[in-house]
């Protein structure tokens, strides 16, 4: 019966410990939906809201580096994906030692979004990549399917959101134009 007793609690000692290193629950919400900026482009939005000391990385990190946030298509049909990754939110930058490199990264909230141009009715279908990581340990990459068919399932773009989503484009286009002048510069 001592023996008994014993392995119980060396059963409920090692599940404990082995529960108190795994995160409650997911540390992420996402939530997809797809905006009608006009009759041929649509924006694809994946919103997140991230739990305390959790964060999931940009789009736009370097090889070798954690799994970027990325929005992947199975099937675009009457579709096709017209520009890059739009990230907005406020993006933390640090050089993490574990990978030897300068990482991006969004706690609390960000918006992925891409624009889609569409010629006439049309099906998106398609995953959000991602991964959650916080100081101590980071979740296996994820996926967060969508499915939507346009215009059905398109709700109107605010004028704010539509604002920021160009803003963004133009920074992201800027940089990108720079990083080019400077390459052929060499």
């Amino acid at each position: 019966m001592a023996n008994r007793f014993l392995l119980l609690m060396l059963i409920a000692i090692l599940f404990y410990s082995f529960k108190g290193n795994m995160p409650a629950e997911n540390p992420t919400k996402w939530e997809s939906s797809l905006l009608k900026v006009n009759d041929s482009t649509y924006i694809i939005r994946m919103e997140v809201s991230i739990s305390s000391h959790w964060h999931v990385y940009s789009h736009y990190i370097k090889d070798g580096g954690p799994v970027p946030t990325s929005i992947l298509y199975d099937e675009l049909i009457n579709a096709n994906v017209k520009d890059s990754i739009i990230e907005i939110g406020e993006i933390i930058e640090v050089f993490d030692p574990n990978f030897d490199m300068k990482l991006k990264w969004y706690d609390h909230q960000a918006s992925f979004m891409q624009a889609i141009h569409v010629n006439g009715e049309g099906k998106i279908k398609g995953s959000l990549e991602f991964m959650a990581c916080d100081e101590k340990q980071c979740l296996p990459p994820d996926y967060i399917s969508f499915e939507f068919s346009i215009p059905k399932d398109a709700k109107p773009i605010d004028e704010v959101l539509k604002k920021e989503y160009l803003e963004s484009k133009n920074i992201l286009e800027t940089s990108s134009s720079k990083k080019k002048k400077k390459r052929k510069r060499h």
